[in-house]
C-alpha cells in the first residue's frame, strides 16, 4: 500500500510567534538628521544661571558667572544583518516560496534586535521603584511618576509593562472600577478593563500604556517595566533595514541579506552626564 505524505500549505503552517515591539517606536529620533555621515554625535549641555544680588555700595563691579558645559556622545556602531540563501534545487522543487516565506522574518529579526537594545537601557537609569519579582503597587506607580515630576521631566510620557505585571494590575479596584475613569482619563465608562489592552494607547492618569513581551526579564525573576518621558531614549538609525540580493553561481543559490546600522542612548541631565532621570525603572512582575 502506498500512503502519500503531504505538507500543509500556507494556512496550515506553524509560524513562530512574534513579540510586540514597542521601544523603537517610543524612542526619540531627533539626532538622525544630524548624523548623515560619521559615527558620533556630540551633544552639549546648557545649565541654569543664578540671579546675583547687586551690592548697594557704589562703584562696585558685577560678578560674572563662569559656566562649564558638559558633553555626552551618541555613537552609531551597531551593524547588524540577516541573511538567507536558497539553492536552485530547493527553489524549484519546494511547494513553498522560501524567499517570500522568510522575507518578513528577516525584517522582524532586525527590528527585534533594535528593540532588545532599547529595552536593555531601562535598568541603566538613575531612578528605580519597586522590587523585581514583586507586583508594583498603585503607590509604586505614583512614586514613579513623581520621580519624573521631581526631575522636571514634564513632557509627554508613556508606560511600558510586561504582561505579567499588566494582568496583576487588573486585580486592583483602581484599575477596574468605572468610578475611577475620570482620574485615569478614559473616555468610556467601563473602567480600565477594556482600556488597558496591548498596544491600544489607552490612558492611565493620561499616560498611554504599552504592553510588550519584550520588556527585559522573565516571569520568574521579574521584569524591567518603565515609565518615561518621550525622548528619554534616543535612537539613530543611520541605515534603515535595506535589502541586497544576488545569484551565487558557485553554490547555485539566491542570497538575500538585510542590513541596518544604528546607535542608541539613554539621555542624561544637563548637570551630570551620568545621571539619567527621564526614564524610571519600575521593578515588578
Amino acid at each position: 500500500m502506498f500512503i502519500q505524505e503531504l505538507w500543509a500549505g500556507e494556512a496550515g503552517r506553524i509560524d513562530a510567534t512574534m513579540q510586540e515591539l514597542v521601544f523603537a517606536g517610543l524612542a526619540g529620533r531627533k539626532y538622525e538628521k544630524i548624523l548623515k555621515f560619521g559615527d558620533t554625535v556630540n551633544i552639549g549641555t546648557r545649565g541654569h544661571l543664578t540671579a546675583q544680588t547687586k551690592a548697594k555700595a557704589s562703584n562696585t563691579a558685577l560678578s560674572f558667572e563662569t559656566v562649564t558645559e558638559l558633553n555626552t556622545t551618541l555613537t552609531v556602531a551597531t551593524w547588524e544583518y540577516s541573511g538567507i540563501a536558497v539553492e536552485s534545487i530547493v527553489d524549484k522543487q519546494s511547494m513553498v516560496d522560501q524567499m517570500a516565506m522568510y522575507a518578513p522574518e528577516q525584517g522582524y529579526a532586525l527590528n527585534l534586535a533594535v528593540d532588545d537594545v532599547l529595552a536593555g537601557l531601562v535598568d541603566d537609569t538613575t531612578n528605580a521603584v519597586g522590587t523585581l519579582g514583586v507586583s508594583l503597587s498603585y503607590d509604586n506607580l505614583l512614586t514613579g511618576i513623581q520621580n519624573l515630576d521631581d526631575a522636571n521631566r514634564r513632557g509627554k510620557r508613556v508606560l511600558v509593562t510586561a504582561p505579567a505585571q499588566f494582568y496583576d494590575w487588573m486585580k486592583l479596584d483602581v484599575f477596574m472600577r468605572s468610578d475611577y475613569v475620570e482620574i485615569h482619563g478614559n473616555a468610556d465608562a467601563r473602567g480600565l478593563k477594556d482600556g488597558m489592552q496591548g498596544n491600544t494607547r489607552k490612558n492611565w492618569l493620561n499616560i498611554p500604556i504599552y504592553m510588550s513581551t519584550n520588556v527585559e526579564g522573565s516571569n520568574a525573576a521579574g521584569h524591567d517595566n518603565c515609565v518615561m518621558e518621550l525622548g528619554g531614549m534616543q535612537l539613530v538609525m543611520q541605515i534603515a533595514p535595506r535589502a541586497h540580493r544576488q545569484k551565487d553561481i558557485n553554490y547555485l543559490c539566491d542570497k538575500v541579506v538585510l542590513e541596518q546600522l544604528y546607535g542608541t542612548k539613554l539621555m542624561p541631565i544637563a548637570s551630570s552626564i551620568t545621571t539619567y532621570e527621564a526614564v524610571v525603572w519600575l521593578k515588578g512582575l
